[in-house]
Formats: C-alpha cells, structure tokens, sequence
C-alpha cells in the first residue's frame, strides 16, 4: 500500500498511488460529468495522502515539473507550491489511465454522494493547499455539512476533454455544472489570475446573469511561514473529522448576502 511504501521510503508513480486512492478497487461510473463533485472531505483526504509522500524539505514523491512552458520547469514539486498543473500530470493523469475514467469517479463509491452543492471557479495555477483552504473556509462559514464541489480537473475526463469541453461554452460540463449547482464560488489567487482567464470570467458572467446564484469570493492570504501544511484532526462538534492547516496563513471570504457569522456579529454588536 502506499503508506507502507512511504515507510521503506520507495517513491510511487501516480499509478501506484492509485491503490490509495480508490476504495473500491474499480471507479464508481457517473455517467453525466456535471455531476462529479469532489467532497471537501476527499480534497483533504488527497493533500494527506500528498503530505505523506513528502520528503523533509517538501518534495512531493520525488516528483518534478515536466512542463517545458512552466516556470520551475525540471525543478522537484514541493508541497507548498503544488498546484493542478502538477498535479494532474503526476498523479491524475496516470492513475486514471488504466479506467480513463475521471478523477472523482476513481475516489468515490456512491454517485448520489458526488453531487456538487456548489460549482468552482478558479485558476490551476494556484497552490493546492490554498485551494483547499478557501473551500474549508467557505464551507465553515456557510455551515455546510458535507460540502461537495465541482472542480473541473477532477471532475472532467482527462483523457477525453473533447466530450466535457465543447465548442458551445452553454453544452460544456461547466455550464451544465453551473445549473445544477447552489451556486459559485471564486477562489482568487494572489494575482487575481481568475480575472484574465476567458473560461472564469465566462463562469462569474454566467453566475452574475442568475440572480438565484449567490457568487462568493474566497483567497488565501500567506504568511512568511514556509512550514509543511498539515491534516489534524477537528475540533468536535464540527462538520469535517480533519481539518487542513497551512501555518501562517489563512482563507479570507467575500459573501454575497448574509452568512450565519454575519448574523452573529451582528448580535455582539448590538450588545456591544
């Protein structure tokens, strides 16, 4: 298994580590793309799994940057700075191949369980345990109890796009997505990037066009610390059994309309 090979301290291609990922030994088939969400508890559960195949100083598996385009080309992954690019060519690319299946129906066993509450918009470029922490923190202050999302690069085929991405933005899985979806949530990296990307700011249009759609902004802020991220357990009482933690750092929230955190200061307030 891998935990066994992370403690004789042999690396794993993305295949292997299919053997963690999969609970069932085959992929749950979900036939309709717009309905493969990804659950805030599996998006903890893989930055775990990633965090237990880092090295001392955060290299992820030994693993490196293949793209000839990026900036860290040739240069090892590290933790902190993990984002979907990587990841999808070290780990979802590979460990779906044998199904080509997507990312989600490889992780899940129960389709009815993978309905996205919410749809994501954002930029692959940013960190993944940023990522993770704005959704943490969007679904603790919406008070979500199972918080599932729909993430296109977990979410779409990688080794079919042409069926999820169509020329008619409106056919595509995202718009489809969109429809079945509570509404959108926008997660913002440091430079704003989602703003300058068509596929966004077609996505927040779209969002802004239904008025049934609340649209959220989310980013995280960094600190100076360069410390490992961690997956500890919650606090009880709450609505995940394990929590992310980058130290140094947090998710700050833009709501649209109220939150049950409002209403509550709102109440220290007015004693106040």
């Amino acid at each position: 298994s891998p935990s066994e090979a992370a403690a004789m301290g042999d690396d794993l291609s993305g295949f292997e580590l299919a053997d963690g990922l999969c609970p069932s030994g085959k992929p749950c088939l979900i036939q309709e793309t717009e309905r493969r969400g990804i659950s805030l508890k599996q998006l903890v559960a893989l930055v775990k799994l990633l965090r237990s195949r880092c090295s001392d100083d955060g290299v992820v598996n030994a693993w490196k940057d293949t793209s000839a385009a990026s900036s860290t080309y040739g240069q090892p992954i590290r933790m902190q700075t993990m984002n979907l690019y990587h990841l999808n060519s070290c780990l979802i690319m590979p460990a779906t191949s044998l199904w080509s299946c997507s990312f989600v129906e490889l992780i899940s066993t129960s389709a009815e369980e993978q309905l996205p509450e919410y749809f994501v918009s954002h930029w692959w470029g940013e960190p993944i345990v940023h990522f993770v922490m704005c959704l943490q923190r969007f679904s603790e202050a919406r008070r979500l109890q199972r918080p599932v999302f729909w993430v296109c690069a977990y979410a779409n085929n990688q080794h079919s796009l042409h069926m999820d991405v169509s020329a008619d933005p409106s056919q595509s899985s995202f718009r489809k997505a969109m429809e079945i979806s509570h509404g959108t949530v926008l997660v913002l990296d440091s430079e704003a990037t989602p703003f300058s990307r068509v596929w966004c700011t077609y996505e927040i249009f779209t969002t802004l066009q239904d008025i049934s759609k609340p649209l959220d902004i989310v980013t995280f802020v960094a600190g100076g610390d360069d410390a490992l991220p961690l997956v500890r357990e919650a606090e009880p009482g709450g609505a995940q059994r394990e929590v992310l933690v980058v130290p140094g750092g947090r998710a700050e929230l833009i709501s649209e309309g109220f939150i049950p955190e409002d209403h509550r200061k709102g109440e220290i307030f007015q004693v106040g």
